[in-house]
């Protein structure tokens, strides 16, 4: 049995490495343009923490849909509990 396990890791280690590899590699790339400014044709310029404040601060919009999601969250996870 444990000859089999040896196996079965050597043929599944390429596909989650890739796949580790490609999910990872792409968070970091969008953490990173998180912190720019960037539109398609324009050079991308650093600003920080800019967009970060300006979604918490002054975009009503997705504050509101937090809120939204939120109350949807809980009411879904009430219902679901309440029908199992």
């Amino acid at each position: 049995m444990t000859k089999n396990k040896k196996w079965i890791a050597l043929f599944l280690a390429p596909g989650v490495l890739i796949f580790a590899y490609i999910f990872l590699t792409s968070i970091v790339v969008l953490l990173g343009t998180s912190f720019t400014d960037w539109a398609i044709g324009k050079d991308m310029s650093f600003v920080g923490l800019k967009n970060y404040i300006t979604l918490f601060t002054e975009d009503k919009t997705y504050i509101e849909s937090i809120k939204t999601h939120l109350f949807g969250l809980c009411f879904s996870l009430q219902f679901t509990y309440r029908l199992a």
